[in-house]
């Protein structure tokens, strides 16, 4: 009875060994992606695109687009070209242990599609296949979602920024001048974010207590000086979407804008060669396997 009992007890603590080894198997992978915190929900009439970062063991050298899962389209539908992003300053580089590839994911429509919606893509890279998934599907309207009206006259516009500054109160300020009288209406995103105003500026003057609806005579500089805000979001996550400026005229009712397409970048800038926050962004997605 006893010998039985010392039996059971090592096959028990085979199994237990067993399963350890193939856990530490399961979190020793040599492949990582971004896909996970990948933001997307944009309008723009001629294409898709976003950035996607890839992290291996080994020096990626060639990425093939093999296929996409999702609604809104066929396999066929889409022309997808990927664009190497990658810095000098990172890519002969090693992150724990991880050569980073940078990308700029390109996605055309070989057809009359409106919305897309995809959930995965699959890639040959260097003559792995390599499937990634988004956990927050990207969404894509092919329609006139970048527009600017002559009303009011674009002066200073930033797009581009790095994705510590969603939530940090950093302000960011965008100029027009205003062709006729007009009333802006609105300042809002399309997805993902929320926009808080902090200030308001007529030819370079601050306006007290100002808010929308804000009058603008025609001739004068309109300044507004906005944070990005948004609570589901990080400094890990890249975000795309489209910010939209509405107003209406003297003469008419009707909403005109001035739209655009922005995005928060979790890789760049890379400031002051400082790159801890890539590292930090390997150690999340390993936690997150």
């Amino acid at each position: 009875m006893k010998s039985k009992t010392i039996k059971i007890i090592a096959i028990i603590a085979a199994l237990i060994m067993t399963a350890g080894v193939f856990s530490a198997c399961n979190n020793n992978q040599d492949f990582y992606s971004t896909a996970s915190l990948v933001k997307v929900n944009t309008k723009e009439e001629n294409n898709l695109c976003f950035s996607l970062t890839m992290f291996s063991k080994k020096k990626i050298k060639n990425i093939d687009f093999l296929g996409a899962e999702g609604t809104g389209f066929e396999q066929g539908q889409l022309t997808v070209n990927i664009i190497d992003s990658t810095v000098d300053k990172i890519s002969n580089k090693k992150f724990k242990g991880f050569y980073v590839k940078t990308l700029l994911i390109e996605i055309l429509s070989n057809a009359e599609l409106n919305t897309i919606i995809i959930s995965a893509m699959l890639f040959n890279v260097d003559n792995e296949n390599r499937k990634v998934s988004f956990s927050t599907d990207i969404k894509h309207e092919f329609s006139k979602g970048i527009y600017y009206s002559d009303i009011l006259e674009i002066r200073f516009i930033p797009l581009e920024f790095s994705s510590v500054a969603i939530g940090s109160g950093a302000p960011f300020g965008y100029d027009f001048v205003a062709k006729q009288n007009i009333t802006l209406r609105d300042i809002y995103c399309l997805d993902f974010l929320d926009i808080h105003i902090l200030e308001i500026l007529i030819d370079d003057i601050a306006v007290d207590n100002a808010a929308l609806p804000f009058e603008v005579q025609a001739g004068q500089k309109v300044s507004i000086i906005l944070t990005y805000e948004a609570e589901s979001l990080t400094e890990f996550d890249y975000t795309i979407t489209n910010l939209y400026f509405s107003f209406n005229t003297e003469q008419d009712s009707e909403l005109y804008y001035n739209t655009f397409v922005i995005n928060f970048d979790q890789i760049y800038p890379i400031m002051n060669n400082d790159t801890s926050h890539i590292k930090s962004l390997i150690e999340k997605l390993i936690a997150e396997k």
